[in-house]
């Protein structure tokens, strides 16, 4: 019992803490958010793996049908969970290497490209030599402190390093599906983050620029597009979040919850770990049985 209490008590924490998500991105600040949720989701992740690793090493020493079976499940789910990862650092990779192409150009002026392209846009690119990308037909769009208030935002992701945390967030989801929903929550926390701080005194005009980017690049591509509802909702949302006041502490009840949560799964992982490496590796003198007999 305590063994099958061990092994399902990541799974039962990563699914109970991923229904009311909602609730998590409302109980703290955007900074806490992404920082907490991408840390979490990598945290769940691991024990996760972990606890399917531990199902097949105690099987191993002792099969039985249904340990067969169970082992196979666990098996199935981390083989396949690998081969997503490893697609998914595989694709991060080529992306960081393409940037290059940004990062390299002898026309940008200290952390600023502006290319000649009538789309509006704007993104940050990462790596050695980070630099802001604008479009000519963002310049062209915007008023100078629309653009001003932008390119900010686009800075503020570059310092806070919010794709590292996005990253980990699409990890985590790629080892486990169960996580599927958190890597959307952590770039929502990024693009909030960095809002509130490129925002400045006047936040109407962060605001004003968002709705009027929103619109302009809406416009400028096909309709088969498909991530433009989700993101158009979570611009909606933007808006709305920077002509309200500025987010306050996070709540206390939030913050003990999420500290137990992060205490149990850690203490979790750790004891799954040392069952799995006396299974497969025992220590000298040490039996094979220690952490469960």
């Amino acid at each position: 019992m305590t063994a099958m209490a061990m092994l399902l008590a990541p799974w039962a924490l990563a699914v109970a803490v991923s229904v009311p998500l909602q609730r998590l991105e409302r109980a703290f600040t955007p900074a806490w958010s992404v920082r907490l949720a991408a840390g979490m989701a990598l945290l769940f992740a691991v024990a996760t793996a972990m606890s399917s690793a531990a199902v097949i090493a105690l099987v191993a020493e002792d099969p039985t049908p249904v340990g067969i079976g169970l082992a196979v499940l666990a098996g199935t789910f981390l083989a396949a969970g690998c081969v997503r990862a490893t697609r998914h650092l595989l694709r991060a990779a080529a992306s960081l290497r393409a940037g290059k192409v940004f990062r390299g150009s002898t026309a940008r002026r200290g952390d600023l490209l502006v290319v000649d392209d009538g789309t509006p846009d704007a993104f940050a690119v990462p790596g050695r030599g980070a630099v802001v990308v604008v479009t000519t037909g963002l310049c062209a769009a915007l008023d100078r402190a629309e653009f001003a208030a932008l390119v900010r935002h686009e800075r503020a992701h570059l310092r806070a390093r919010h794709y590292l945390y996005v990253q980990a967030a699409e990890l985590a989801a790629a080892l486990n599906p169960l996580l599927a929903g958190w890597p959307r929550l952590v770039r929502f926390a990024a693009e909030r983050d960095a809002d509130e701080r490129a925002a400045g005194d006047d936040r109407a005009v962060l605001a004003r620029a968002l709705a009027r980017a929103a619109l302009m690049c809406a416009g400028s591509r096909p309709p088969e597009a498909a991530t433009l509802g989700a993101a158009a909702g979570d611009v909606v949302r933007r808006v709305s979040a920077l002509h309200g006041p500025r987010p306050g502490r996070p709540r206390r009840w939030a913050v003990l919850a999420c500290a137990a949560v992060v205490v149990v799964t850690v203490a979790d992982v750790g004891v799954t770990t040392d069952l799995v490496q006396d299974r497969v590796v025992p220590e000298e003198g040490e039996s094979s049985v220690v952490v469960i007999g």
